[in-house]
């Protein structure tokens, strides 16, 4: 009996050990995943310390926005880090920021014209979401100009035969454009899915605006400090037109989207707090909600970005949230049966102490009696 009780804790112990192990496994699986599709590092990189967040902001298509709407939207951040004592200089705000909007434009280098998906932007865009860069190189609000375009390699085999084309030009309607780069698209279903599936390029949004089609600013983003919990997505939000209950409200069931429409119906917009996304708590609300969470009745059509970062969510929250799961299971059935080996030990070792005890008593008193015959016969 003894033998079959000592070998089902070592079975028990090896599915335990290997119960910890996937899980592991998982979780590291997880985490590599988040970095792939979603290594948002813009928060660590403005303070390695850990004191700043990336919120974004993306609006339904009743609620797009033009640059003065984000002039509105810097001034009264600043204000809120003021009146949280922060120092605010108007030459430098204490943040970095950018906005996008989702449209189409027609380039042609005077012998061919290409319809393309553009997103014209804003802002420090691509400090934001980096490119992979295979000549040339970024463009931003700082240049004088505003007549770059970025192409993907796509567009510009179709229009040039080669990727080394930076610091030629092409042609939107009357409007000349300077090639600043050309990127490459990454290779997988997922990032077609996403909408990165070539012929996209990048503009300022004023030239979108004006050459190209779109219905306005749909994409907000920015790095900020953030002191407390939340801060930064308060601040934000509030910027956006949500009310203060909209924070409560997603606190207590995970809501993301607030309807702040007269007619309660499509006007909505959405805020995120990319810094925490990834946070266990939150992959297990991802989790708990997976079966609905496909179901989208916001009128927001999200940038590939964020399609990748929502694809990087399911994916963590099926491997991290079991994993986790499997860790604290099986380590709890090992600290048991640690505990009971132990307690077992200590019994046995008690036991043979209390019969040793009694021993010693035995012998002891069969001494004295037989000193007592001894002196009796005597």
């Amino acid at each position: 009996m003894t033998f079959l009780r000592k070998r089902a804790s070592l079975i028990i112990c090896i599915l335990a050990a290997a119960l910890i192990l996937a899980g592991a496994c998982m979780c590291r699986a997880g985490k590599a995943i988040e970095r792939r599709y979603a290594g948002d590092e813009t928060a660590e990189n403005w303070d390695p310390e850990g004191g700043a967040a990336t919120v974004s902001v993306y609006f339904s298509e009743n609620e797009f926005k033009e640059k003065d709407d984000i002039e509105t939207y810097k001034f009264k951040i600043a204000q809120a880090l003021k009146d949280a004592g922060f120092e605010i200089s108007e030459e430098a705000y204490p943040f970095k920021d950018s906005y996008s909007a989702y449209g189409s434009i027609e380039l042609g280098n005077g012998l061919k014209d290409v319809k393309t998906v553009c997103y014209g932007v804003g802002g420090d865009f691509f400090y934001f979401h980096p490119l992979k860069m295979l000549s040339g190189s970024y463009f931003a609000d700082s240049n004088v100009n505003d007549d770059f375009v970025i192409l993907d390699e796509t567009t510009a085999w179709q229009l040039f035969g080669s990727n080394d084309i930076a610091g030629k030009y092409l042609w939107a309607g009357d409007k000349m454009l300077y090639i600043k780069g050309v990127y490459e698209i990454p290779e997988g279903s997922e990032y077609k899915a996403a909408g990165m599936s070539g012929q996209m390029v990048f503009t300022s949004f004023d030239t979108l605006q004006e050459f190209g089609s779109t219905g306005g600013i749909g994409h907000y983003e920015i790095v900020m400090p953030n002191p407390i919990r939340n801060f930064a997505k308060k601040a934000v939000g509030k910027c956006a037109g949500l009310p203060d209950d909209y924070f409560d409200k997603e606190e207590e069931d995970g809501a993301n989207s607030y309807d702040f429409g007269e007619s309660g119906a499509a006007a909505r917009c959405i805020v995120n707090d990319s810094t925490s996304r990834f946070s266990l708590s939150n992959l297990f609300k991802i989790y708990k909600s997976r079966y609905f969470r496909s179901m989208n009745g916001n009128a927001i059509i999200y940038p590939y970005w964020e399609n990748l970062a929502r694809y990087a969510e399911d994916r963590s929250a099926a491997l991290r949230i079991p994993g986790t799961g499997f860790v604290i299971f099986g380590t709890a059935t090992l600290a048991i049966l640690l505990y009971l080996f132990i307690r077992r030990n200590y019994e046995i070792e008690k036991a043979r102490r209390v019969i040793a005890c009694i021993g010693a008593s035995c012998r002891k008193l069969f001494i004295m009696r037989k000193k007592g015959s001894g002196s009796e016969l005597g």
